[in-house]
Order: C-alpha cells, then structure tokens, then sequence
C-alpha cells in the first residue's frame, strides 16, 4: 500500500486554498461528486499554471461519459492530457495516476490528488524567495537577449535596404533622379563592399552571441528545473533534520545523574519482578499437580456414577418385567373369570391352580424386589453422604479457591504486570540506550571542538 508524504486535506480547506490559486474550477461539488468534465477542466487549469502547457488549444470540450465510444479526435487529446498528468503529478509525490482519473473520477482519489496539488503549491510559495535571484538574472538575461535581437533585426534591416539600394543602381555605376537624368555622383562600390563586410562580421558576432545566450538559457532552464527537484528533495530531509536537531537538544538537556537514578530503579524493579515471576511458576506447578488430582477423583466419581446407573437400570427392568407380568396374570384373571362362568368345573380347578402358582411366584418376585430395591437405595444413600459430606466441600473449596485467589486475582494481574513492565522496560531500555549512544557522540563532538578551540 502506497503512503503519502502529504497530509489529506479536507474539502473545504482544499476548495480555499484552490481558489487562492485561481482556479475557478474548483467547488465542493466537484470534489464530492466529481465528474469527468469538470474534472477534466481543474486538471487543465492545474497544469496551465504550474507545468504552463495550455492545454485548452488541443483538447475540446470533454464529453459527460467518457466511457462512451469516442473517435479518434477525441481519444488523442485526452491520452495527451492524461500522459501530461501523469507525468506533473509523479513530480509532485502521485506515482499512480491513471486514465481512469480523468475518465471515472471518484471522491477518495480526487481528494487525494487535490491535496497533493495544494501541498505542493505550499511548498512553491515558502520556497520562491530561494529562486529570486535565479529569477532576476533570468529576467536580465532575457532582457539583454531582447536588445541583442532588437540589434539583429536592425542591422538586418540595414543591410536590406543597402541591397534594395544596390540593386536599384545601374551597372554603369551611375544612378538616375526621379527626373530620369544622369546623376553626376559616382557610388562608391568600394565603400559599400566594406560596409556590408563590417555589417556581416557584426551579424555573425550576433548570431555567435544569440547562440551563446540560447545555450546559456538552456542551461539555465535545466539548473533551474534541478534546482527545484533539489528543493523538493531537501525539504523532507529538512523536516527530518529539524526533528532530529529538537531531540538531540532534548538529550543534551537530560539530567545524567537522573538518568542514572531511572537505570538502578528499574534494574531494582526487574529483580523483583523475575522473584514474582519464579514465585509465580512454583504456584502455578502446585497448581497443575492439585488439577490433576482433582481430574482424577472426578474421573472416579464419574465411574461410580456408571455402576449405580447400571445397578438401577437392572432394578428398572425386572420392575417392568414384575408390571408386564401382573398386566398378564391380569388379563389371564378375566379370562378364567368369563370361562368360570361357561366352562367345566375342571377348567375351573386348572385355572385356580394357574393363578395360585402365579400368585406365589409374583409374591416372590416382588419380595426380591423390595429387597434389591431397598439394599440399591441404601448403596445410593451411602454414596450420595460421602459425596456430599466428603468430597463436594473440598471440591467446593477448591474450585472456590482456584477461581477466587489465583485465576481471577494472582494469576491475571500478575501477568498482566509482569507484561507491562517487561514491555514498558524494555522500550525504556532501548530508548535510554539510544539516547544515551546519542548523548556520548555529542560530547565527545563537543570535547573535540573545545580542544580545537584551545589548540
């Protein structure tokens, strides 16, 4: 992800300080809902002034969807435009500016794009006082450039009119009045041989100059455009610079002796907190011990729990089996009870027979069962009195001691606070130690040039 140098400004504060630099194109409606004609038209004005290529002579009236098909008179332009751009606003710290600026502008990169512009017209305006004297020689030289052409352009004209007046002269070296008569004044070639030869000696020591002065205006073109890189360049290592200064003062300002005091309290500090920390250990390592005991009662309990569940599951089902039973002796009972009254008196005594042998050994299955029954409730009893009595308030206890006194207390806070001051020593460690590195080198700087002054 790309990080900027410059701050993203607000949209008011970068719709002020557009319209300082008189770009009417610049409102907040064109910066929170940005469209690619009227940003089209910001970008141009942005470039007429600071890149002074007037780009209003090659690009038309930009369309409302630039997404639409367009032909070619249209698409050269904007790839100009966007070329030029491109290039204006890499200078300026935007390496990514694209097509897409122009043609599908949103607020997010518009904003952007805007700040960086007005970052940079800042740093034009603190630094235009550093380019005024490469500015007045510029204007001398332009001015003197002027004259010479200014002299060009009237020897030039001279020598124009010497050979207008040579050409108008007869061969025979005599020339004619308006009349039509003879003059008697004979021209003299000779001198005008000479003249024009003082005159193209003159032109070509003015043209030599011209060259020179374009050369020289050249080079002064490209100092100055190196110049500004250079002034961009410098104005962030000035910013780290001035920052790096404010702290070196501040480290030359710190009290040694206090320093010194900070370094044994917090070595006082470390000590106790690596006791605390080995105290911590040895609590946690009883801890882990009285956990594993407690995992393997609960384990116990939980066997136990099984076998009395098994024990009455056995209970249960002879007791369904005893209900199954009587629900059949039942049914068997209103059978006989309507064959009594339609049958033999053998069936009868057969039938008596039946239910008495049913009776005995439903009695008997009943009585095996009240006395498994209670002998299960007493072995349940037992061991519902031990769990509460013996068990449940140790584990009570100690679950109420783990959560009370080392999880929710001892254990959190202190790791906590053993974090927070390994980590709160440890960045003042680094920074003492990089003050201190710092502090050394200005002293033994400052025992040098106190040396040199004595020497």
């Amino acid at each position: 992800m790309l990080t900027d140098e410059f701050p993203l400004l607000d949209v008011p504060e970068l719709v002020l300080c557009l319209q300082e630099c008189d770009f009417s194109a610049a409102t907040e409606e064109t910066i929170t809902k940005p469209t690619s004609m009227s940003i089209i038209r910001l970008y141009q004005q942005i470039i007429d002034l600071f890149a002074n290529i007037n780009t209003e002579s090659y690009i038309t009236q930009p369309n409302e969807d630039m997404t639409q098909t367009l032909d070619t008179s249209d698409t050269i332009p904007i790839a100009i435009l966007n070329l030029t751009c491109h290039k204006f606003f890499k200078v300026i710290g935007i390496p990514d500016f694209n097509m897409m600026d122009l043609c599908r502008p949103d607020f997010q990169r518009t904003r952007r794009l805007l700040s960086a512009v007005v970052n940079y017209a800042r740093f034009r305006e603190e630094r235009i006082f550093d380019c005024k004297e490469p500015i007045q020689e510029m204007s001398l030289l332009s001015e003197q450039l002027e004259k010479k052409f200014d002299s060009f352009n009237l020897l030039r004209q001279q020598n124009n009119e010497i050979k207008a007046e040579v050409g108008y002269l007869a061969p025979n070296r005599s020339g004619t009045n308006e009349e039509g008569e003879t003059s008697d004044e004979e021209f003299n070639v000779n001198r005008l041989d000479s003249m024009s030869n003082e005159l193209e000696i003159e032109l070509k020591e003015l043209t030599k100059q011209q060259n020179i002065l374009r050369s020289e205006y050249e080079s002064y073109q490209l100092t100055k455009y190196n110049s500004v890189k250079e002034l961009e360049k410098y104005q962030y290592q000035l910013v780290d610079l001035e920052s790096k200064r404010d702290k070196l003062d501040a480290i030359s300002n710190t009290d040694v002796t206090k320093l010194d005091g900070d370094i044994e309290q917090l070595s006082k500090q470390l000590d106790e907190s690596k006791n605390k920390y080995q105290q911590l250990v040895d609590k946690q390592t009883n801890l882990n011990v009285t956990l594993q005991t407690l995992e393997r009662v609960i384990s116990e309990l939980y066997d136990l729990t099984n076998v009395i569940s098994s024990d009455l599951k056995i209970s249960y089902d002879k007791e369904i089996s005893m209900i199954n039973a009587k629900k059949t002796l039942t049914e068997k009972r209103t059978t006989l009870k309507n064959i009594l009254a339609t049958s033999l008196s053998s069936q009868l005594k057969l039938a008596n027979e039946q239910l008495s042998r049913q009776e005995l050994l439903r009695s008997n299955l009943k009585k095996e069962m009240s006395e498994r029954v209670s002998e299960n409730e007493e072995k349940i009893k037992n061991l519902k009195d031990n769990y509460s009595n013996e068990l449940m308030p140790k584990l009570n206890e100690t679950n109420n001691y783990i959560t009370n006194n080392i999880i929710n207390k001892e254990i959190k806070s202190i790791e906590s606070e053993i974090s927070s001051k390994k980590q709160k020593f440890n960045n003042e460690l680094d920074e003492l130690e990089e003050e201190y590195g710092y502090l050394v080198n200005e002293i033994k700087e400052y025992m040098t040039t106190i040396l040199n002054n004595m020497d």
